[in-house]
């Protein structure tokens, strides 16, 4: 949802704190938006004639607006649009309450070595209804997943959430998978349309197995080679084509059943794989040969 309306809402609440702002420049441009425009000696801003012409609101740099929790723009008019713009980037400003930074900190709530510096966070009407609706749809198509399933497959998606429920009754198995479609419902809705699932099942019983092993965050196979420090980083490197041959030693030692003697050169795709009897070594026979009989 779109809204022309943004409100500015204080961490503080209603405490009457006016902050004066100037004119911002682009975070990642290091600009100053096209409607802010720089002034001369006596305090007018420099205009092109073809500014003049434009009929566009501009702001002069040294303009300094005041705002305060609950101060609204306008987007729908002019100038009070140009008045958003120019100062928007401010940092005193975040976009969102719970908004985080290139480092992953929360822009007013900082992180755990140090507080935000923004105090001010822009609302806009109908958002917060928006998300929660939102919300609800994915809940709703993630539960419907769960439940058009059959057990076999919901036993599949509860162990590559890392559970398994081989013995449980289908109810249990049901009640789990949806408490976790209400929680995290993304996360169901990628098990049921991503094309991965063949990699995940490899991953998890490979850690099961102790082929793929963590250590120290990282996720090893063998002693040398890292795969990753997360599920997600190990499924991406399991899925590049310059990995299948190790892929395929993964899939050798986390299914040897699976695997005859006679195809250890050519391992199958673990898709394509059957419970396969195991070929036997043929024993080992040496020709006799003959007696000779010798003259007395």
């Amino acid at each position: 949802m779109q809204s022309d309306i943004i409100i500015l809402r204080s961490v503080y609440g209603k405490v009457n704190q006016k902050y004066v702002l100037n004119p911002c420049t682009n975070k990642e441009t290091g600009m100053l938006p096209s409607c802010v425009k720089q002034v001369d000696s006596n305090g007018d801003m420099i205009l092109s004639e073809k500014d003049k012409q434009s009929g566009q609101i501009f702001i002069p740099v040294t303009e300094q607006i005041v705002v305060q929790d609950g101060t609204v723009f306008d987007l729908s008019n002019p100038l009070q649009k140009a008045r958003w713009e120019a100062i928007k980037d401010c940092d005193l400003i975040a976009p969102e309450r719970d908004a985080r930074d290139r480092n992953g900190d929360f822009i007013i709530d900082g992180g755990s070595m140090r507080y935000g510096i923004a105090v001010l966070y822009v609302q806009r009407p109908g958002q917060i209804t928006e998300t929660r609706v939102n919300k609800a749809k994915l809940i709703n198509r993630a539960v419907s997943f769960v439940f058009g399933d059959s057990v076999d497959g919901q036993k599949t998606k509860c162990k590559l959430l890392g559970k398994s429920m081989d013995n449980a009754y289908p109810a249990d198995i049901e009640d789990y998978l949806s408490e976790y479609a209400r929680r995290n419902p993304q996360k169901i809705i990628d098990l049921y349309t991503g094309g991965d699932e063949s990699v995940r099942i490899l991953f998890f019983d490979a850690v099961q197995k102790g082929v793929i092993r963590e250590k120290d965050g990282v996720f090893l196979y063998g002693d040398k080679i890292a795969m990753g420090v997360t599920d997600e980083a190990v499924i991406t490197y399991l899925k590049q084509p310059s990995n299948q041959k190790i892929v395929e030693y993964i899939k050798q030692e986390t299914y040897p059943e699976y695997y005859t003697l006679a195809d250890e050169d050519t391992p199958m795709k673990a898709e394509d794989i059957k419970v396969a009897e195991i070929k036997p070594l043929a024993p080992k026979t040496t020709a006799r040969k003959p007696a000779t009989k010798t003259k007395k």
